[in-house]
């Protein structure tokens, strides 16, 4: 009966699609299913009667251990181990263990179930490792991106998204589209109803930050199908403030440059020599007389549009643009819509890649005709002799009648090969001044000296301006006859020698009377000081001081009217011959007077002692009188000083 359980298990295995192996209490081969040994590496190989452990010496002690616990009657299994194998390779094994019994009931053994997921394990692996990859650029992209749902609802949010609506994953997962976009803005309804019909939507919306500021993205929303009949939508999105700021700006420059390009009614072209297409400015249609909506006409298509002389200029000019590199700039005239011909002044050059190969040619075409009137009517002015010649050669190209009648040449004779330095009497020096002119926008020479065909000899101003003159840089030159104006000059010079001569005559003369009027006023200040000092002296001395010995006399009250009435009437008389007749020295005696006046002269003690035939007593003894009257005893005053201010001279 054991025979034939075992037999029976062992046929089962032997028979059976998945793999399975039998072993014995031993851990020898019992029987082996055919997809075991496939899996295993062992197919046409028998293996009954092989110890597990010699087919397989890579076992490590845990499986071991699970051999173990299974032939003590456990039931072992697991998801999926690693199977180290001998040749180092590895293989992820889903397996389970299953003691089988004997008829006795006793385990005879075990069964073990195994199933290769390597393959699962590794697309697992590669999964996580997509995860994680996806991870990686949804958390560190600079683009915003929503995973959400058609209806609005937000279920992800990467940190671009959170940081730029400056709100969490969890405020928007929560707030959902009312939370992000800007419901007010007008294409806002377009975009979903895009969305709803086509999958898909590209464009520009405003969005909303926390504080509700609201920015322009750029976002491209893809509805994808998502479970059972649920459907999911991917927004991507970017931040365009700064490139919005910048079409401002652009289209502002855009709007000066087409401003700037009517008023001076220049035009611009682009011609990629590739594809032979055109593309014009608005400005140069409007040259031409056509609609900025035309298609531009290729460069084969524009012969109608130049004067057939200059297109044939026009053609050599790009021919050589576009072998040599060569930038062009000649006089064209066109002919417009209506017929009429203008005069431009036609610029191009060509732009190369990196590899020195032509890739495009640009130019402008401005519109010069009203500048080349103006021009003519200013060449053509009689106050102003004027004409044209080549830097290179000095050749004169053209001429007005001024200047031919200044000259004395005819114009046929001017215009015959004659070189403007012919014209000139200091010819190295005009040479020179030609010279530095080509180097200069304008120039202008203050004098030199030309002949006339007669071999008058005369002085110049010259002046004038380099300009583009039928395709070729010129010099125009402004000839002014400034001959009388230098006589008139010299003239000035000689008057004004002779006044400055004159004026300094005249000056010396004054000088010597001012001096001899100043020495006779000084003399008649000192005449007049003089005479005042007398005056008041004698005042005081004669009259004021008869007046005081009188007071002391036994006179009448009539008599003492009197004398007061006198004494006034000198003082108001000696009043306007000094600055304070009311001054302290007034209460002087006549020796005090006379001492006074002594001291303010610098005389010492000594020289009074000998002019007066007193003591030195006597003198300090005056001294200290004279400044109690005056009031400045005890005081740190210079008597000498006070006496000076005191007396008027």
């Amino acid at each position: 009966m054991l025979t034939d359980n075992r037999k029976i298990l062992e046929a089962f295995i032997e028979k059976a699609p998945s793999s399975m192996a039998m072993f014995d209490t031993a851990m020898c081969y019992l029987s082996a299913s055919p997809r075991w040994l496939s899996e295993y590496g062992f197919e046409g190989r028998d293996l009954k009667g092989l110890s597990h452990y010699d087919v397989f010496p890579e076992i490590t002690s845990e499986w071991r251990e699970a051999h173990r616990r299974g032939l003590a009657g456990e039931i072992l299994n697991s998801d999926g181990d690693c199977f180290k194998r001998v040749d180092g390779s590895e293989q992820w094994i889903r397996w389970e263990i299953r003691p089988w019994h004997g008829v006795t009931g006793e385990i005879d053994g075990i069964i073990i179930f195994s199933e290769d997921i390597t393959k699962q394990k590794q697309i697992e692996a590669s999964l996580i490792k997509s995860e994680e990859n996806f991870r990686a650029i949804f958390n560190n992209t600079d683009v915003g991106v929503l995973f959400t749902a058609p209806d609005g609802r937000i279920f992800t949010a990467n940190n671009a998204a959170c940081k730029m609506l400056e709100r969490s994953e969890q405020e928007l997962c929560h707030g959902g589209r009312h939370l992000v976009v800007d419901t007010t803005d007008p294409r806002l309804p377009h975009a979903l109803e895009e969305r709803r019909h086509t999958g898909r939507f590209q464009g520009e919306l405003n969005y909303k930050r926390r504080d509700g500021t609201l920015f322009p993205v750029e976002l491209s929303s893809t509805i994808f199908p998502y479970g059972n009949n649920e459907s999911r939508s991917c927004i991507i999105f970017r931040d365009i403030t700064n490139r919005k700021q910048a079409e401002t700006v652009l289209h502002h420059k855009q709007a000066m440059l087409a401003r700037t390009e009517k008023i001076a009614q220049v035009g611009s072209w682009e011609w990629n020599v590739a594809t032979d297409t055109m593309e014009w400015s608005d400005e140069l249609f409007r040259i031409f007389q056509l609609e900025p909506s035309e298609r531009a006409p290729s460069f084969a298509e524009q012969s109608e549009l130049y004067h057939p002389e200059d297109m044939v200029r026009l053609k050599t000019a790009i021919e050589s643009a576009l072998k040599n590199g060569t930038p062009y700039e000649l006089e064209l005239r066109i002919i417009r819509k209506n017929e009429a011909t203008r005069v431009c002044l036609a610029r191009g050059h060509v732009e190369a890649d990196r590899n020195s190969r032509t890739t495009r040619l640009v130019g402008s075409l401005q519109n010069i005709t009203e500048r080349k009137e103006n021009y003519q009517r200013v060449f053509e002015n009689k106050m102003i002799a004027m004409c044209i010649f080549d830097p290179e050669t000095l050749q004169i190209i053209e001429a007005n009648g001024t200047f031919v009648h200044l000259y004395g040449y005819s114009l046929e004779e001017l215009l015959d090969g004659m070189k403007l330095t012919e014209l000139s009497a200091e010819k190295e020096l005009s040479i020179e001044s030609i010279r530095s002119a080509k180097f200069q926008n304008s120039f202008f020479v203050p004098r030199r000296y030309h002949k006339k065909k007669d071999g008058t000899i005369f002085c110049v101003e010259i002046s004038g301006e380099q300009f583009m003159h039928n395709g070729r840089m010129v010099l125009l030159c402004m000839a002014h006859d400034i001959s009388k104006r230098i006589l008139a000059e010299e003239e000035l010079l000689k008057a004004h020698g002779e006044l400055e001569r004159k004026v300094l005559e005249r000056t010396t003369e004054l000088e010597k009377t001012n001096a001899t009027l100043a020495m006779m006023l000084d003399y008649a200040r000192k005449t007049e000081a003089d005479i005042q000092e007398r005056v008041v002296s004698n005042l005081r001395s004669n009259i004021l001081s008869i007046l005081d010995m009188l007071r002391n006399e036994q006179l009448t009250e009539n008599a003492k009217k009197i004398i007061e009435h006198m004494e006034s009437t000198t003082r108001n008389l000696a009043h306007p011959l000094a600055r304070n007749l009311e001054s302290q020295l007034l209460k002087l005696t006549a020796r005090e007077m006379q001492l006074a006046n002594f001291i303010r002269l610098g005389k010492s003690t000594k020289d009074i002692m000998a002019l007066l035939n007193v003591t030195s007593k006597t003198v300090e003894a005056h001294r200290t009188n004279l400044r109690k009257k005056l009031g400045i005893h005890r005081k740190k005053i210079n008597l000498r000083t006070f006496l000076n201010s005191e007396f008027t001279l």
